[in-house]
């Protein structure tokens, strides 16, 4: 009897505690097909992700805003222009052309766009 009662303890209360916990990222994920599965758009963040060499790498999305104007409110700290420039948005990553971004070939962003900065 206390096999049977420690077996079904173990299904009940222990196993399902193993299974290692979902990343944020996943869990984000999963919230979201969750929204598109019951007809609500998730809305994307107001904001712009910069990675790289900038101090601020959080920047607030408004109207309007092109990259060249994000770089400038990110700081960007790097001694030499970057490399490469990438703007992920929805999961599609767009390559940006360092040098016609110094041109005034400028981009539109939209809110919760990534941008990778590459040395």
């Amino acid at each position: 009897m206390k096999n049977v009662l420690f077996a079904v303890w173990l299904v009940l209360f222990a196993l399902p505690a193993c299974k290692s916990k979902p990343s944020v990222a996943q869990q984000q994920a999963e919230f979201f097909a969750r929204q598109e599965a019951l007809g609500l758009a998730p809305q994307r963040p107001a904001t712009i992700f910069i990675s790289g060499e900038v101090r601020h790498p959080v920047v607030e999305w408004t109207e309007g805003l092109t990259l060249s104007a994000a770089l400038v409110q990110a700081d960007y700290r790097g001694l030499r222009d970057p490399r490469a420039i990438m703007v992920t948005r929805q999961g599609r990553k767009h390559p940006v052309n360092p040098k016609a971004l110094l041109r005034g070939e400028d981009v539109l962003l939209e809110a919760g766009d990534l941008v990778e900065l590459e040395r």
